[in-house]
């Protein structure tokens, strides 16, 4: 497999978004990725961009909206670390799929699909942690469809409504290629429980542990919107509109982001011949690797502070959120700033 390995910014904004048609995932990425399925993060061309559009629909849509602030609180009331005295199954087969993608970068193409055809060895691990996926994928697609079906599905005024329902509800409705309404269905859940199980918060809580002074200017600024009626020294749920304006705590999550980004390592696949920026020559049989999170960590890019969790890099003189170029904060995508950005104050980066 012939790789080119890249983190020069104007490489990635040329990938990303200057000849972005010309870069999708590629067949080799769905072939080493292949337990998403079809999925989202998995979908090149027209199908990542339909299935992007229905995902975008729900995921802003008030009613999710709604359902995702009720859960949240739901979690920071009960407890932000749950104890679980059982083993989870579903959790370990996410670990040992992980583990085995991870090696298929590495091995040769044909050693892995051999192991795979006979069951041995990490490929074997990786069959086994299918079946699991399948199984609770399917679980949650039955029981909702059951529940759906049967009107069993009690919404109380606030509640919102969850993913899945949404989906089910618009089975027949959405284009979904040569898929079967189940394989589809199968694969959109295995890609968001995936997803989901992979956020930064664990990453910001103890970045935020580790660096009192980011700490005691989150507490600052939650205290500024606390009304006066209120006392500010008790504890106290904040509710997300709340919180929608605070940039500093915006900001610590993107320093978060910067330094352990969601994805770590991008993969692409020219579909035409092209020279890159750093005048580079690619050919569609090569694969291109970007690596966001070396990039968070480079001098060249972010400064001599690198290391330093600084979320004032994120924060414009002005006191909104600074603009920083896509081809520098790689952590979203180059239509994050375009569609999601709530201070885009002009800036030219740190």
């Amino acid at each position: 497999m012939d790789i080119m390995a890249t983190t020069d910014p104007a490489n990635v904004h040329h990938i990303m978004s200057t000849s972005f048609s010309n870069y999708p995932k590629g067949p080799e990425f769905q072939k080493i990725f292949d337990i998403f399925g079809d999925g989202l993060f998995i979908a090149d061309s027209d199908s990542w961009k339909n299935q992007r559009k229905i995902a975008k629909a729900l995921t802003t849509h008030r009613q999710f909206y709604q359902f995702l602030v009720k859960t949240t609180q739901d979690k920071v009331e009960k407890g932000l670390i749950p104890v679980q005295n059982r083993e989870d199954t579903f959790s370990r087969a996410l670990d040992d799929a992980e583990e085995v993608i991870f090696l298929r970068y590495f091995k040769p193409k044909i050693l892995w699909k051999l192991q795979r055809l006979l069951g041995f060895g990490p490929e074997q691990k990786m069959k086994e942690a299918w079946e699991i996926v399948d199984q609770v994928a399917a679980t949650f697609i039955s029981k909702k469809r059951e529940e759906l079906r049967g009107g069993n599905i009690s919404k109380r005024e606030g509640e919102g409504e969850d993913l899945l329902t949404s989906y089910i509800k618009m089975e027949g409705e959405m284009f979904i290629g040569s898929k079967s309404q189940d394989e589809f269905m199968r694969d959109t859940v295995v890609n968001f429980l995936i997803a989901g199980r992979e956020n930064c918060l664990a990453w910001f809580f103890w970045l935020v542990f580790k660096n009192p002074r980011v700490e005691a200017r989150i507490r600052e600024e939650l205290q500024s919107i606390i009304p006066d009626k209120e006392a500010k020294d008790q504890w106290r749920l904040f509710h997300t509109e709340e919180l929608k304006n605070l940039v500093y705590l915006q900001a610590a999550l993107f320093e978060t982001l910067r330094l352990y980004p969601a994805v770590p390592v991008e993969h692409k696949k020219p579909l035409q011949p092209d020279i890159l920026p750093s005048g580079h020559h690619v050919n569609p049989k090569m694969n291109i690797m970007f690596l966001p999170y070396a990039m968070g960590r480079m001098t060249s890019i972010w400064g001599e502070d690198r290391l330093e969790f600084k979320p004032e890099r994120f924060i414009s003189e002005r006191g909104g959120m600074k603009h920083v170029p896509t081809n520098k904060f790689i952590a979203f995508n180059s239509l994050y700033w375009e569609e999601h950005c709530t201070h885009p104050d002009e800036g030219n980066g740190s």
